[in-house]
């Protein structure tokens, strides 16, 4: 006799078959010659051939963001103070826990857009602040990955994972069972379904950690039964899970908390991993390819770095028990208008040359979109003072210096090494009410252009006498004191000697760069004259 759980699961998969009945006779519905004649309006659309004028002025707009590197328009604009309070947390977590789609359904199609605005899983491309900035423990996940050593137990344990999950399972409860049963023995914590706030609904892999009256997540996921059964993408329904956990909890300690968890995505033996935060929003990003659990005897690289992603994981789970056991609980706070520092990166201080370690507090991000941000010192000759912090994985501080000397460049306080190949960088913080962006001053001001642009050529001159080439001098590059007395240089990312600085793989394409551009080639000094030139001749389109 079927018990209610196996008729649960004829219902569900009965369910799913309906579905597919119901798409397909949709699609029958549509006829093949209308759904072609779609497609071909879609395309002729798409190449420009029948834009209307509001769609000129959209594609318009998105050029000058691309051209202005992010001063202007939607996504780059400069954020409020109100976006990094507890009471902005409040609302987005209101916002998940108001969602009716059911996450077996959130994950089909494109049901996510409709909590999109605050959970940031790249899926658009609008992710902000990366999470290896929001905490630690996920760069040292990375480099666990890379590095970590790896013994037999370990190696013959993920044999007995990929024997089992190479199996064919009739059901998708079995093979979550059979993964549930080989993580808690290997992480040596009980890893189980985790029912989530909300009535009915629950994650099919979670681990949790409980601290007094709290309980944090180390870890949730989903899974398929194989990759496309299931209907729906399991990292989709992974990130909903996470969501609502935090969201939806009725623990209002959770909200003004970071809650840093790891996310698993099991499709069929493929495996995917990510980590999750609730920072500025609810943002997930990847962390591994996905990883096959298949065992590949010819391959033993992969089976090397499947065994070590593991053996990492299993690491940091440790890491982030002690984190929450650490964990200072947030009194209740009155005043939810004041800022919450979850919302920022998690650096809090800089070390000077000499040692010295200088504390300050996070005001707002300057750009969205754009990883620079306002703070204001706490102790020594920095107390009280506003500065710059930019977070970059590449800069040249000898660039910096050169020009700082020069008086072409705000003054450079620190260049910090952090996790995760990140580096940040301190520097003087130039106010709005004493220099403009020439990208904005150009906008303005139409009539003095040919004075602006010879004098920041020769702003550009007096950095290459120094042997230095800059690699992105556009306008957007450039600040001018409000007196027009002072022109000084930022974003000396790509900067270096002549024939040392190369350019990154990734440019916009949208910018008018010199023909001789390309990844990988070395930057000239030709190179920033004729991009600094074109882009103020071109500024505004």
């Amino acid at each position: 006799m079927a018990t209610i759980e196996e008729i649960r699961q004829e219902l569900e998969m009965a369910r799913g078959e309906y579905e597919e009945v119901k798409k397909k006779l949709e699609e029958w519905e549509v006829g093949k010659y209308k759904g072609e004649k779609l497609n071909e309006l879609e395309d002729e659309l798409y190449k420009g051939e029948f834009r209307n004028e509001e769609q000129k002025k959209r594609c318009k707009e998105r050029a000058l963001r691309d051209f202005s590197g992010g001063k202007e328009g939607r996504g780059i604009k400069r954020p409020v103070e109100d976006d990094y309070t507890y009471a902005a947390a409040e609302k987005k977590a209101k916002l998940v826990e108001d969602m009716k789609v059911p996450l077996s359904s959130f994950c089909k199609s494109c049901k996510w857009e409709e909590v999109v605005p605050v959970i940031f899983n790249h899926r658009p491309h609008d992710a902000d602040i990366p999470i290896t900035l929001y905490h630690q423990v996920f760069a040292h996940f990375q480099e666990y990955c890379t590095n970590i050593h790896i013994s037999m137990d370990d190696c013959d344990l993920v044999i007995k994972l990929i024997t089992q999950m190479t199996k064919a399972f009739k059901r998708e409860n079995d093979r979550v069972a059979e993964f549930l049963k080989w993580t808690s023995e290997y992480f040596a914590h009980p890893v189980t379904k985790l029912p989530l706030p909300q009535i009915g609904q629950e994650a099919d892999i979670g681990a949790c950690h409980s601290v007094g009256n709290h309980s944090f997540c180390l870890l949730i996921g989903e899974a398929k039964n194989e990759i496309g059964e299931g209907h729906g993408c399991s990292y989709i329904q992974a990130c909903a899970s996470y969501a609502k956990q935090i969201g939806a909890n009725t623990n209002n300690t959770i909200h003004k908390g970071l809650n840093p968890s790891f996310i698993l995505y099991l499709s069929g033996p493929y495996l995917g991993i990510a980590d999750a935060v609730f920072g500025k929003d609810f943002t997930i990003d990847p962390l591994t390819h996905v990883l096959p659990f298949l065992y590949l005897k010819n391959d033993p690289e992969m089976m090397v770095s499947i065994t070590r992603t593991f053996k990492a994981l299993k690491t940091v789970l440790g890491e982030l028990k002690n984190y929450y056991s650490e964990f200072q609980v947030t009194q209740h706070i009155d005043n939810l208008s004041l800022q919450r520092p979850a919302s920022f990166p998690y650096p809090s201080s800089f070390k000077m040359d000499d040692n010295r370690d200088i504390k300050f507090i996070y005001k707002n991000q300057l750009c969205d979109g754009k990883l620079v941000f306002r703070v204001q010192g706490q102790n020594e000759e920095f107390k009280d003072k506003w500065m710059v912090v930019k977070f970059t994985q590449k800069y040249c501080k000898e660039a910096h210096k050169f020009c700082e000397k020069k008086e072409i460049a705000p003054e450079l306080f620190a260049l910090n090494d952090l996790s995760g190949s990140w580096k940040m960088v301190v520097m003087e913080y130039l106010s709005d009410d004493e220099y403009i962006n020439l990208y904005n001053l150009l906008k303005e001001k139409k009539d003095n252009q040919e004075d602006l642009q010879q004098k920041t050529i020769n702003v550009a001159k007096l950095l290459h006498s120094g042997d230095y080439v800059h690699g992105d001098l556009r306008a957007s590059n450039i600040m001018i004191s409000t007196d027009m007395k002072h022109i000084k240089i930022i974003d000396f990312d790509w900067s270096g000697k002549v024939d040392h600085a190369v350019y990154p793989h990734f440019v916009s394409i949208c910018l008018p760069w010199h023909p001789d551009v390309d990844c990988e080639k070395p930057i000239a000094k030709e190179h920033d004259l004729h991009l600094l030139k074109k882009s103020i001749e071109s500024n505004p389109f």
